[in-house]
């Protein structure tokens, strides 16, 4: 039963995200059933876009995930505004990815942590993540993977965001609910796959214009962690670094096709 409850929550979703994004309509045919080709296609774009966008062409790296138990610490600089922030976002996911999918708790040392966040600058980050940066102008946080254990899933990844009021006084409460939001679903293993106003992944948070997840930025977390084709393309693609190959693409097309025709 909880199988057949999520494939109808996968394919609600897409099936609106296909309606409010213009595209032909994949909703049914003239019989009242479900149009499977333009349904297959539909996923796979989805698919395709948060798997292989071009930034993560461009920058050799694959998509990865968190284990079930995501254990968060939060560094002595993350105020108590923000852990709210951050708890309310647990519960938003929490609202369409159940925690026997995935789970978070917090931790008291960065050792024991999957997922640790720090609000500060360069010698913050120096200091607890032993790392030196120099953020561009501009730069107000940045999630960074640690390690692969080589099934495309995370050990550890290292938030850190600094203070946002250089984009103006009225609109720091909004932008930095964004700024948290954009960055936890990084660790969580979302790229910049929708560039749109509407999306948190955007890269340009002076840009975003709504500080709730979008349709899509849900879909796309849900693509990662229920079980689907996520599982198997993590199977039969290299995790870790790569260049991507003329016949990777049809491989996502020919999961993604048997895994419909499957459930449908």
């Amino acid at each position: 039963m909880k199988k057949y409850i999520i494939t109808l929550f996968l394919l609600a979703n897409i099936l609106q995200l296909s309606s409010c994004s213009g595209s032909s309509s994949t909703s049914s045919d003239e019989d009242g059933e479900i149009d499977r080709n333009a349904l297959i296609e539909s996923y796979t774009t989805h698919f395709k876009d948060l798997v292989f966008d071009n930034e993560n062409v461009a920058n050799g790296i694959r998509p990865y995930k968190q284990k079930k138990d995501v254990k968060v610490f939060l560094h002595s600089s993350v105020s108590a505004e923000d852990k709210a922030i951050i708890d309310v976002f647990f519960t938003e996911i929490n609202a369409f990815i159940p925690t026997d999918i995935l789970a978070f708790s917090y931790v008291q040392s960065l050792e024991e942590s999957t997922i640790s966040i720090i609000n500060g600058g360069v010698a913050l980050v120096k200091e607890v993540y032993g790392k030196d940066i120099s953020p561009p102008e501009g730069r107000f946080g940045a999630a960074q993977p640690e390690d692969f254990d080589g099934e495309c899933q995370r050990k550890k990844s290292q938030i850190w965001y600094r203070d946002v009021n250089g984009l103006g006084s009225e609109l720091t409460g909004k932008y930095r609910v964004i700024l948290l939001k954009h960055e936890i679903l990084h660790a969580l293993g979302l790229h910049h796959f929708d560039r749109s106003t509407q999306s948190i992944m955007k890269p340009y948070i002076n840009q975003i214009s709504s500080s709730s997840m979008t349709e899509k930025d849900k879909m796309a977390l849900t693509l990662l962690y229920y079980n689907g084709p996520f599982g198997e393309v993590a199977a039969n693609l290299d995790c870790q670094f790569y260049e991507l190959q003329n016949n990777e693409e049809q491989i996502i097309v020919n999961i993604v096709t048997n895994y419909l025709n499957s459930i449908l």
